[in-house]
């Protein structure tokens, strides 16, 4: 998270409070007008549909709430994840089972079948690291989701 920026916020930047909500500095008090116990900086926080108007001293501390409105940075927008259902790579197989995996290399991303041999360190290594799968429709899905990810 990036520290609290009094010109960026007033510039129109979004910061983060404490219990994470993001909010917005509006403007500074004019400092004649803080001698009468005014907040130093005004904005509104966004809870739902709505906003509520916050007061705060020029480092960001909330004049109440007990610490949860702080300013404690500058708000960044999440990044964008994705929440797939895929099939389970296999965990075992028997000897001269066909099975498939993700051939990655640079030249040409495909995939490849081969029986399955216990005295091959490659196919042995490819099942421990959870590379291979029952059908091609199962690689292939592994295969969309990463090429789909892909920023």
């Amino acid at each position: 998270m990036k520290a609290f920026d009094l010109e960026k916020a007033i510039a129109g930047e979004p910061v983060v409070l404490r219990d994470g909500s993001k909010a917005f500095v509006k403007f500074e008090v004019p400092k004649e007008l803080r001698e009468n116990n005014f907040a130093d900086i005004v904005g509104f926080r966004i809870r739902g549909n709505e906003f509520i108007v916050e007061e705060w001293d020029i480092d960001g501390v909330a004049r109440s709430s007990c610490g949860h409105r702080d300013i404690v940075g500058m708000y960044e927008e999440p990044r964008p994840t994705v929440t797939l259902t895929l099939p389970c790579p296999l965990k075992s197989v028997t000897v001269g089972q066909r099975v498939f995996y993700l051939d990655l290399n640079k030249q040409c991303e495909r995939i490849c079948a081969f029986l399955f041999q216990k005295d091959s360190t490659y196919h042995f290594n490819l099942l421990k690291n959870g590379g291979i799968f029952s059908t091609e429709e199962d690689a292939q899905a592994w295969f969309d989701a990463m090429k789909n990810a892909r920023r």
